[in-house]
């Protein structure tokens, strides 16, 4: 498949299947949580398999070790979204 009809797939919203009604956002997350599964990039009623999976991909993308021949300018951007990414996952994982 192509990569832009994948990504385009995965954008989609969601349909409920016949019979089922679609989960409502829960008005109770915190703002905290949500912003943490924006950075991983999942919906509001994403799985404990789900968000380690998404850390995975992204620490992935991400690691220092992945840019350490690319130019200076992208280390910082590097190590700034690992730390968004590694924050996001705590918060998910081990919740307070």
């Amino acid at each position: 498949m192509n990569c832009l009809l994948e990504f385009q797939a995965r954008r989609r919203p969601k349909t409920a299947a016949a019979g089922q009604t679609e989960r409502p956002q829960p008005e109770s997350m915190s703002p905290s949580r949500l912003s943490a599964l924006k950075v991983l990039g999942l919906e509001h009623d994403a799985t404990s398999d789900e968000i380690s999976r998404a850390h995975r991909r992204l620490a992935q993308m991400y690691h220092p070790d992945k840019v350490a021949g690319l130019a200076p300018e992208l280390h910082d951007v590097a190590e700034r979204r690992m730390k968004e990414i590694n924050a996001a996952y705590e918060l998910l994982k081990h919740p307070a």
